[in-house]
């Protein structure tokens, strides 16, 4: 039972860390409501819940946003057929989920990294949307928004 058991959460991304400086999000919210509110919020910014609770309930309301390594990844499991995905750069505070819960990370093959409390908008690079298939070829596709 994940509920009961309690794992340290720690910010990764010290020396020697896994944490690389650009991560991805995939979102069903446009970009206009994604800056609106000031970037990516927690569901439950107050939650007690643990790193290993977040990881194993995809619809649970905790402090944690979750990205990942791999744009393919964020375009296929987070935001649903129709959203975005969004490039993130130099967030702080990003937290290696398979690192820090090792054999008990529930979902290794997303390559997420975690944010506890959320990312400012300003950490927003370049956003996509995805196609009819739900899918972003980011060799081909223009982003839809970058930075300047």
């Amino acid at each position: 039972m994940a509920g009961g058991t309690s794992v340290l959460v720690h910010n990764s991304g010290g020396e020697g860390c896994t944490i690389p400086e650009t991560v991805y999000r995939g979102d069903g919210r446009p970009p206009a409501e994604i800056r609106n509110a000031g970037g990516f919020r927690p569901q439950d910014p107050s939650s007690s819940r643990s790193l290993l609770d977040y990881a194993s309930d995809i619809r649970n309301h905790s402090r944690f946003v979750g990205t990942s390594k791999s744009a393919d990844i964020a375009a296929i499991y987070f935001g649903g057929r129709e959203g975005y995905v969004y490039e993130i750069t130099g967030a702080p505070g990003g937290i290696d989920v398979n690192e820090e819960l090792g054999n008990q990370s529930p979902s290794p093959h997303e390559k997420e990294i975690a944010f506890d409390g959320g990312i400012p908008w300003e950490y927003v690079t370049r956003v996509w949307q995805k196609d009819e298939w739900g899918e972003v070829d980011f060799e081909y596709d223009e982003p839809i928004w970058e930075r300047e």
